[in-house]
């Protein structure tokens, strides 16, 4: 009696642990709020990321392991965020997990979300289960969709220095870039340097012209992948606009940019825009002597750069004005819009020589284009990279 009891009792403990010990498999399907009530603006906004980001992953005790969009085995008490992200100026959590827990059919991971303005800052992040295999299967393609779109990511060739390039196989209609950049909100809101991807119809009206069909793409900092976007000779970019006709046929006009760009590399550059177009009028835009200080540097004067205009083409080198330049030739007279091209070449070249890196925006537009956006009555949304007073 005392064998079969002790038998019995060991099989209780066995078919325990094995309970305890079996994994399930979940995948998201949703954000609610904890009182039911409807979601507004950026609040929405940030519960359908989450719910875009679709997460799965697999239970097992008190451990989860992310399979998707992101790979990582944590524990359920170390769990703080979903997507770690902290606002700059007080480094809180933007979204700070507080319960993880099974109920039912349904996985419910909790969290509060201190950008709402709501009182109920507290949030469900549902998961429904799945069985192994369907959840294999669907982990499998989703990261293999993944590894797709990383594959298209190559630079195009920008040396012609002119509207000829190719639209790169990532801005066709179709394919989204949204999995590359899951917590793209996130990292905006908490002013993160991460990787950002673009896809929006551009339009705007010019008084008695009538209205002007665009579409604008973008992807910036593809650093964040290992990934360069343009290349021009040895001079890698890792961000890149284009601005297209509405059929998304036709390039109307271009951005690169890269950070930390080397006083050679601008002058390199700077060469081949200048032997390129020869003959083009050239003019400053900004002077870093308009600021004697980094305190002092409002947006609309922390850049400078020259503009070469032809019949057909706009050209703009913007640099971001380093910090060795505040102040550096503060006595320096500004140039007159009439100052002659070599002159104007010459005042850049100078101070180019003063910089050792700089952030670099190259911008080609058709000077059709930059002649609409200049035009008096212009309303509606314009490309602002096109602009050289804007920065993206």
């Amino acid at each position: 009696m005392k064998k079969i009891l002790l038998f019995l009792s060991l099989l209780v403990i066995i078919i325990s642990c094995n309970g305890q010990n079996k994994e399930t498999y979940w995948k998201s399907d949703g954000v609610e709020k904890i009182d039911k009530e409807p979601m507004h603006g950026v609040t929405l906004s940030y519960m359908e990321m989450l719910a875009e980001m679709r997460i799965h992953l697999s239970k097992s005790n008190d451990s989860l392991i992310f399979e998707y969009p992101y790979m990582k085995k944590i524990k359920l008490s170390e769990l703080k965020s979903l997507t770690g992200c902290r606002l700059k100026d007080t480094n809180e959590l933007l979204d700070s997990v507080y319960d993880v827990r099974v109920e039912g059919d349904q996985l419910n991971i909790k969290f509060h979300y201190i950008g709402t303005a709501s009182k109920e800052n507290r949030f469900f992040l549902k998961f429904i289960k799945m069985d192994k295999d369907s959840y294999s299967k669907e982990v499998e393609k989703l990261q293999n969709d993944k590894k797709r779109l990383l594959g298209m990511i190559k630079p195009i060739d920008i040396s012609g220095l002119d509207l000829s390039i190719s639209i790169p196989e990532y801005f066709k209609q179709g394919i989204k870039l949204d999995a590359l950049s899951p917590i793209e909100l996130a990292e905006d809101l908490c002013q993160i340097r991460g990787l950002k991807t673009l896809s929006t119809p551009i339009s705007f009206n010019i008084k008695e012209k009538g209205k002007f069909v665009y579409h604008q793409y973008g992807i910036q900092n593809t650093d964040k992948i290992e990934r360069t976007v343009a290349a021009m000779g040895n001079l890698n970019f890792t961000s890149l606009q284009i601005l297209t006709d509405a059929e998304r046929k036709k390039v109307d006009a271009w951005m690169v940019a890269k950070e930390n760009k080397s006083k050679k590399d601008v002058q390199s550059l700077l060469k081949a825009i200048v032997s390129k177009y020869p003959k083009a009028k050239i003019t400053m835009a900004g002077e870093p002597s308009t600021v004697a200080s980094k305190e002092d540097a409002l947006d609309i004067v922390s850049k400078f750069g020259i503009i070469l205009e032809t019949d057909k083409e706009v050209v703009k080198l913007m640099l971001k004005i380093p910090e060795e330049l505040y102040d550096k030739e503060g006595s320096k007279e500004h140039l007159s819009y009439k100052a002659p091209s070599s002159e104007v070449l010459k005042r850049f070249e100078y101070y180019v020589d003063l910089t050792e890196k700089s952030e670099l925006r190259l911008i080609m537009s058709s000077k059709k284009l930059d002649d609409q956006l200049a035009s008096d009555g212009v309303s509606g949304t314009v490309p602002s990279f096109v602009s050289e007073n804007s920065y993206w």
